[in-house]
C-alpha cells in the first residue's frame, strides 16, 4: 500500500493498493520521490533482475497529484522496471535495501544492510 500525506501537516489523505505481476506486494522496503520526474521509485526488500517472493527490480511509478489531492485510491500508474546491472550489463542482486534517495544530479541511491 502507499499512502499519500500532507506536506504541510502529515495528515493522511488516500492510499492505493498496488501489485506486481498480478500479486499484492508483501514488503515494499523503501520508496523515494524523484524531483526530476515526479515519479516514485520503490522496489522489495532484494533488488533484482528478476520477480521473486522477496525479490523484484526497481518499480517506477508515475504520480497523479491532482487524484492525490481529490483523495482518489488511483494515483499511480506503473511505468517500467529498472534492472540493477554492473559496468558490463550483467544483472547484481542487493539485499537488504532501506532507503532510497536522489541526488542533486538526479542519481538514485540505495541503502541496504543491517545493523
Amino acid at each position: 500500500i502507499h499512502c499519500g500525506f500532507s506536506a504541510k501537516d502529515l495528515s493522511f489523505i488516500t492510499k492505493q493498493t498496488i501489485k506486481r505481476n498480478g500479486r499484492y506486494y508483501e514488503h515494499l522496503a523503501w520508496c523515494a520521490i524523484n524531483p526530476t520526474d515526479g515519479c516514485l521509485y520503490t522496489s522489495a526488500g532484494t533488488v533484482k533482475c528478476t520477480f521473486e517472493d522477496e525479490a523484484s527490480p526497481i518499480v517506477v511509478y508515475s504520480v497523479d497529484y491532482e487524484a492525490v489531492q481529490n483523495k482518489s485510491g488511483n494515483f499511480l500508474k506503473l511505468l517500467r522496471y529498472l534492472y540493477p546491472t554492473d559496468e558490463d550489463g550483467h544483472c547484481v542482486e542487493r539485499k537488504e535495501t532501506q532507503g532510497g534517495c536522489f541526488d542533486y544530479k538526479n542519481h538514485l541511491h540505495i541503502s541496504n544492510g543491517y545493523g
